[in-house]
Formats: structure tokens, sequence, C-alpha cells
């Protein structure tokens, strides 16, 4: 069966496992009608013991619901010990929300994974 064919806008949520973190790509517009699925997928792959990375350079809208998605999972992932990063969009409205809020984010995928990385090799408080 063939898989439909996407319009920019429709909502996507991918992931893939790159150098050991689960890279979750969202694609299109993601609001309150995504939301609960994106924060399934991350609670899920963070429970399981992932560090995650939310790519966000296809995605063409978020709401404050995304946001807020973001800003729970970075508090998991303190919680569970784990790592968590954004990749900054690369459209416009994306952009905007994330700097009009100051959110921290990386505008390539090489320095979201090397900011995961050097986390790890950080010595731990005892």
């Amino acid at each position: 069966m063939n898989r439909p064919t996407l319009i920019e806008g429709d909502p996507e949520i991918r992931v893939a496992v790159e150098d050991r973190v689960a890279v979750v790509l969202l694609r299109g517009d993601h609001d309150i009608a995504t939301v609960d699925d994106f924060r399934d997928t991350i609670v899920r792959l963070q429970k399981r013991g992932n560090n995650v990375l939310v790519d966000l350079s296809h995605a063409t809208f978020v709401d404050c619901a995304t946001i807020h998605v973001l800003e729970e999972s970075c508090r998991l992932a303190e919680r569970l010990g784990l790592t968590f990063a954004v990749q900054s969009g690369r459209h416009p409205k994306v952009r905007q929300l994330l700097d009009l809020i100051d959110f921290p984010c990386h505008d390539t995928r090489d320095a979201a994974m090397a900011a995961l990385a050097s986390f790890h090799s950080l010595p731990r408080p005892a």
C-alpha cells in the first residue's frame, strides 16, 4: 500500500536512533491537535532510558502546547538523569517563537548532538 503524500503543513512525528540518541523529528504544523502524540512519544523514549533530541528543522509551525511539551521533557530528562536537546527550526514562525521565549536550542544537528555528548562527559556530582 502506498503511503499518502504529505502536503506542507501536514503534521508528522518520526523517530530515529542516531549515535545512541533518539531523534524526534517534527514535520509540518504542530499544535494542540498533535501535542498528545508528541508528548507520548517523548515520554515513552525517556522512560526507556533514551536521551532525546527534538529536531524542529522541518516544523512549519509550533504553538505554546508544543513548547510546553519541550519544557516538560527537559524536566523529565533531569529527573531521570538523561539529556534532552532541541534543534531549532528553520521556518520563520518556529524560530520567532523560540527566540521570543528564549528557549534553549541549537542551530544545527551537530551542535545539538555535541551538547548531548558533552553532558555525559562532565563529572557527575557525588
